[in-house]
């Protein structure tokens, strides 16, 4: 069973969607105005068969070399292509993260090694723990910040790890889905660039708004590069994810202000939600991990949902978190009160 959150059919398209971890100020106008003007002929022609162009135009944006560069239709297709290659022993997960890899894995027949990540460490990833479960052949999946807890692993402990990964012939794949609401994102670019054992994934639709138009791309060596890319499949990326994709490398400019305005919101969302009883994880990314010390997560879920809102619940590490935790996204100050109101009155 696949557990995500993004579920709007379960409230209706004028219910408030905290569980899917969306910029609140994306995306651009200039996307929607493009969006509505399409001739309708587009979609009635084939895509490219690879959209080179546009690849070689984001790694020229981006400054890394075409060749350790390639697009994928949605960053999740990376974690795929990884694990398609069959030629890692194991997969280490630390848990709770993107339950996506860990489902992956199985799927791939890829023997998984859970890493708990632990409460009284508030979810973080630490690098001498993590190295300690690192075996040969294993690839880790470190997603950062971590989906659904926040913590952003540091260049320093990035950095180790990978030194630790070249002595034990092991290889990273960071998901950095998330980095934009991040001020890091350029350092954690360079430091894997400087490694053969790290590989990058990022995605245009958490910062950009845009999670119905598949578009991410992957950074790492040359050649891990060239088969992912060649798995791409052909016509895979799509007419209308490569006319969006030219608009949004546009807006990589306006990231620095949403995030500092995400911030905002985010560190005004954690002090109110603190005064009503819940615990609230540090976060650097745009959403916010919660416990619930009183009632059940399932319970406040089930509440919330009556009154048209959503937010993301873990059934699926249940045996590691209990029914305890919840997840929700920084959105509009109007609609984070909005939540906050609910939950006075479920909590």
């Amino acid at each position: 069973m696949r557990l995500h959150g993004g579920n709007i059919e379960e409230i209706g398209l004028k219910g408030l969607d905290f569980s899917c971890n969306l910029n609140p100020f994306a995306p651009p106008d200039e996307v929607t105005k493009l969006l509505s003007s399409l001739d309708p002929e587009l979609f009635f022609k084939h895509p490219p068969i690879y959209p080179e162009d546009l690849e070689k135009e984001l790694a020229e944006v981006l400054g890394v070399p075409y060749s350790r560069l390639c697009l994928l239709p949605g960053s999740i297709y990376g974690v795929h292509a990884v694990l398609s290659l069959k030629i890692f022993k194991r997969a280490v997960v630390p848990v709770p993260t993107f339950n996506e890899y860990e489902r992956l894995a199985r799927i791939f027949s890829i023997q998984v090694k859970r890493h708990i990540l632990r409460e009284e460490m508030a979810f973080k990833l630490c690098l001498g723990e993590l190295a300690s479960d690192i075996e040969e052949r294993d690839v880790v999946f470190v997603c950062n910040p971590n989906n659904p807890t926040g913590h952003f692993f540091s260049v320093d402990e990035i950095k180790g790890l990978l030194r630790w990964c070249a002595l034990k012939d092991a290889f990273v794949v960071f998901d950095e889905a998330f980095i934009d609401f991040t001020e890091h994102a350029q350092e954690t670019l360079e430091a894997c660039l400087d490694s053969d054992r790290a590989l990058i994934l990022r995605s245009f639709t958490k910062i950009f708004s845009i999670p119905g138009i598949r578009l991410g791309y992957a950074v790492g060596p040359e050649g891990v590069i060239a088969l992912i890319r060649e798995l791409v499949p052909s016509w895979g990326i799509t007419t209308l994810a490569v006319r969006v994709g030219r608009e949004l490398i546009k807006h990589l400019g306006d990231i620095k202000g949403w995030r500092r305005e995400i911030a905002y919101l985010r560190g005004q969302l954690a002090v109110s939600l603190e005064s009503i009883g819940l615990k609230v994880f540090p976060s650097s990314a745009n959403y916010l991990f919660v416990k619930s010390p009183k009632r059940p997560a399932s319970s406040i879920y089930n509440k919330l949902k009556e009154k048209g809102i959503l937010v993301r619940i873990f059934p699926e590490y249940e045996d590691v978190l209990g029914d305890y935790f919840f997840r929700i996204c920084v959105r509009s100050f109007e609609e984070n009160q909005a939540l906050l109101e609910a939950l006075k009155e479920v909590v």
